[in-house]
């Protein structure tokens, strides 16, 4: 019995964790579907929309190292009741915006609380679990937040529609809260670090910043999930929308679909990567994949559901290729200072949201302005169309960054 327990204690322990990660991604990823109403209710042009959500990432990406080193100190089980209740509290916040400045606020303290979320994960796996097996349980993480985000996608576009954005916006906070009772009753840790196993804070910050390749996995991280902040998680309802002339809820269905291939591609992609022991070519193939299926999505004009849904699927599938730089940072650094090399690799990853949203939104509304002298009533097709050529470009960064600079290291029997 107590051999059973032994073995179903970490499993639990991870997926609890896991299941503040699947919250977090419904949170991060909602106003994509709530972006043309709130725009409506409000009187936002794309621009400002887009710099108020972009205010989730900013603070997400400011908290990424200092979370890094809060987890390489103190349990996991505080740390995430606390993360918990800043993301309740700003979920609240926003479902009462009703001006700019509210609404930006409310995102940056949700996206503070989030922060907390992928690297607690992390942390449990590496505290629970045999590190042979890091790479399948990064995988497994993705795909339950890619979970979160379709929540945050077609079950929310339903709320949406019947209790308008802001009491969907109630409901995901009051979800919250049973979060942060299972975290109260549920999560456990194991025994706290030594003092002397754990670095001073600048030096193991220096010991990640100062190798060379962490800032080339850094780079690719952020090519490979940029596409996802700017597209997945805002600006791609609208602009399928327009593109294809669909209902809000049809628009979700597709958007939906990248969720879906990144949850499936992501647990096979680390387990494949740990079975050939290759990841500089899996990342490369990921990022071919994400170019073609980008490119078809922004320039055919094919309708065709089948064709939609295949570049949605091309999308979600490359950007699973960011699953395996966690894994690839850590074989480069011990187990001290893991949580600081994820969170600077996580903070890399988030920094295409804080940096794109709000600037594709300004490049929508000033094509618009600049293209159509007559002001016409809505956004159209090219105005997107010009601002999203931002996700092939990303993908190629990748390609080349996984072509020519990133090299492949693997754990030793002994690490």
């Amino acid at each position: 019995m107590t051999f059973g327990l032994s073995r179903i204690k970490p499993v639990f322990y991870y997926f609890l964790g896991a299941l503040f990660l699947w919250y977090e991604m419904a949170v991060q990823s909602s106003p994509s579907v709530m972006a043309t109403n709130m725009m409506h209710d409000i009187a936002l042009s794309s621009q400002w929309f887009g710099l108020a959500m972009g205010a989730y990432f900013f603070s997400y990406a400011l908290m990424q190292i200092p979370v890094g080193l809060l987890f390489d100190r103190y349990r996991a089980k505080n740390l995430l009741m606390i993360a918990v209740l800043f993301c309740v509290s700003g979920t609240f916040l926003f479902s009462f915006g009703t001006n700019l400045w509210l609404l930006a606020l409310a995102r940056f303290f949700t996206g503070f609380g989030s922060a907390f979320a992928f690297i607690g994960v992390l942390v449990i796996a590496n505290d629970w679990f045999d590190r042979r097996h890091f790479a399948f349980l990064v995988g497994l993480a993705q795909l339950i937040a890619a979970f979160g985000a379709m929540v945050g996608q077609m079950p929310l576009a339903y709320l949406v529609e019947h209790f308008k954005w802001q009491g969907a916006a109630q409901c995901i906070a009051i979800s919250g809260l049973v979060l942060l009772l299972l975290f109260m009753f549920g999560l456990k840790h194991p025994q706290k670090k030594a003092c002397c196993d754990v670095l001073a804070p600048w030096a193991s910050l220096k010991q990640v910043l100062c190798h060379k390749q962490t800032w080339f996995i850094a780079l690719y991280a952020f090519s490979a999930w940029s596409p996802i902040a700017l597209f997945a998680e805002l600006w791609g309802v609208p602009y399928l929308i327009v593109r294809s002339h669909l209902h809000n809820l049809q628009a979700a269905s597709y958007s939906a679909t990248i969720w879906i291939a990144l949850a499936i591609a992501s647990p096979i992609l680390g387990l494949l990567s740990d079975r050939l022991q290759k990841r500089q070519s899996l990342m490369l193939l990921c990022c071919g994949i994400g170019f073609l299926g980008s490119s078809l999505m922004l320039y055919s004009h094919y309708q065709a559901p089948y064709f939609i849904n295949f570049c949605m699927i091309a999308i979600g599938v490359a950007a699973s290729g960011q699953i395996l730089c966690f894994a690839l940072i850590k074989a480069h650094f011990p187990k001290q200072n893991l949580a600081v090399a994820v969170g600077f690799i996580n903070m890399a990853v988030v920094i295409g949201g804080a940096l794109f949203q709000p600037l594709v939104g300004y490049f929508i509304h000033r094509h618009h302005v600049l293209m159509q002298l007559a002001q016409s009533m809505g956004y159209l097709e090219s105005d997107y169309r010009f601002a999203l050529a931002i996700i092939p470009l990303c993908y190629l960064l990748g390609f080349v960054l996984s072509g020519f600079c990133i090299k492949d290291r693997f754990l030793s029997a002994l690490d």
